[in-house]
């Protein structure tokens, strides 16, 4: 409605520039109000949660693909939202993670198989080779949560210090032991050290 009433006025007169004013402070509290959620959400999933997965998307990609959708991707701020989670998580201590989205809406989560045709539309999701119908957002943070590999925590009982450390492949899973254990060795409080798988 204050744009309408912008462009309605005359330039630089002195109702465009009380619009203007207007229009600027509307902004101010949108833009205040998106920041105050995002770190309302933020710090109640740091809360709950000690390991954050997300999906590493290309927001200036969604909003090209999609011109429909562009405007709402965009007000919501999903940037702004994943660096305060970020941060937050590495303040806190908790593992924060962003996986590459490739093929996390086309891979079955029961059988592993990726196959294109299994997306059927937006919201379902029907495997071509298991039968699997589930939702496909709920699928695809399925393979999310699957793909966050193996995390291992290296616990200091002295001070509680927590290591953690991630794994891309368990083939190398004893040669990363034996990184952790020479680790622990230079540490001064060696024999307090604990591994946990």
């Amino acid at each position: 409605i204050l744009n309408r009433e912008l462009g309605r006025k005359v330039r630089y007169s002195k109702s465009w520039y009380k619009t203007t004013q207007k229009l600027n402070k509307l902004h101010l509290k949108i833009k205040n109000e998106r920041k105050d959620f995002n770190h309302k959400l933020s710090t109640k999933i740091v809360k709950e949660y000690s390991a954050v997965f997300i999906e590493d998307l290309q927001i200036s990609n969604m909003v090209k693909l999609n011109s429909t959708l562009s405007r709402r991707i965009l007000d919501n701020g999903f940037y702004q939202f994943r660096s305060i989670l970020e941060y937050k998580c590495k303040i806190v201590g908790k593992v924060f993670k962003a996986i590459p989205p490739h093929y996390t809406s086309q891979k079955c989560s029961s059988c592993g198989i990726t196959d294109k045709k299994s997306r059927i539309n937006q919201s379902e999701y029907v495997c071509t080779n298991c039968g699997l119908i589930i939702n496909a957002d709920f699928n695809a943070a399925k393979n999310i949560k699957d793909a966050q590999h193996d995390i291992i925590q290296v616990r200091n009982s002295s001070n509680n210090i927590k290591y953690q450390f991630y794994i891309h492949s368990k083939a190398k899973l004893s040669e990363f032991y034996k990184r952790i254990l020479l680790i622990l060795e230079n540490t001064p409080q060696k024999k307090y050290a604990e591994e946990l798988a």
